[in-house]
């Protein structure tokens, strides 16, 4: 059976996991579009209001950011108790799949500035569109 979040996100396939939340791909049902679901770890929720309160800030600050190398927030909110992050769908290789290939053939991978990111590898993506 399909999870559906605030009656318009169906959950598929999970593309991602950190040490809070779950990233999975889903689709809008209202809109007919494929987005992200970011959804908080209930346990952490119940266990320390701090996690709760760094879900909820995270989702502020990055929809506060416009940038053609940040992933759009659509929205955020509370279903059943479950918070949620609902967000562009990009698709492209993991950081976890890009940084692994590179320790395997002896390189480093490049970029500009620092790399700094608070989520999971695998919710960190690179992908060869436009947009970056």
């Amino acid at each position: 059976m399909t999870r559906t979040l605030a009656g318009r996100y169906q959950l598929g396939e999970v593309v991602g996991r950190g040490g809070m939340s779950t990233v999975y791909r889903a689709t809008d049902v209202m809109l007919g579009r494929t987005v992200a679901v970011k959804v908080l770890l209930a346990a952490l929720a119940e266990e320390d209001p701090t996690y709760v309160a760094r879900f909820e800030r995270e989702a502020r600050a990055a929809a506060a950011l416009t940038h053609r190398a940040v992933v759009t927030i659509y929205d955020a909110g509370i279903d059943d108790g479950e918070r949620f992050i609902a967000m562009e769908y990009v698709d492209g290789r993991s950081l976890a799949v890009i940084l692994k290939r590179a320790r395997r053939y002896g390189s480093r991978p490049r970029w500009r500035g620092r790399w700094r990111r608070r989520t999971a590898p695998e919710s960190s993506t690179a992908t060869s569109s436009p947009r970056m």
